[in-house]
């Protein structure tokens, strides 16, 4: 059997995400066998890959699952994933809006929803790009003139 060229592969793996996300329907390329249909085992991957993105919610947002407990995070959790497919290969990225979601779906859960974005930023802000390190050389370096003009920047 012959391997496939990497354009077909990049089409299999983009029709297979979408089979995934009920986008699309790969069940007819599905080869046949004796054990499970087509259909069942594509419905394990979707089982599987929805409790992988919740599992990924929880370890994200370990605070406002918490808070909510387990049985109303995973709720909350599974319909969010049926929602909102990552559009990120990073899965650090997903979830971010998880707090506005959330709030949109009770406005009771409001405390949970500001936990979630509160978690969500400092996920950002601790994942954010490296800024230049003030060494004690560079500090001596500098004359009184370049004191008198420093000024603050935080880093993002």
């Amino acid at each position: 059997m012959s391997e496939p060229a990497p354009t077909e592969l990049l089409a299999l793996q983009r029709a297979f995400l979408q089979t995934l996300h009920g986008e699309a329907d790969l069940l007819q390329s599905c080869v046949q066998s004796g054990g499970l249909s087509a259909e069942r085992r594509v419905q394990i991957y979707r089982n599987a890959y929805a409790s992988r993105l919740v599992e990924a919610l929880q370890a994200l947002l370990p605070q406002t699952a918490a808070w909510l407990g387990a049985e109303a995070f995973e709720a909350g959790a599974s319909a969010y994933v049926a929602e909102h497919p990552p559009t990120h290969w990073r899965l650090d990225a997903y979830g971010r809006d998880f707090g506005d979601w959330l709030v949109g779906q009770d406005p009771d859960w409001r405390p949970a929803a500001d936990l979630a974005r509160l978690e969500a930023a400092l996920r950002r802000a601790f994942d954010g790009p490296d800024s230049a390190v003030v060494t004690a050389a560079a500090l001596r370096a500098l004359t009184p003139a370049d004191w008198l003009q420093l000024a603050v920047s935080f880093v993002p």
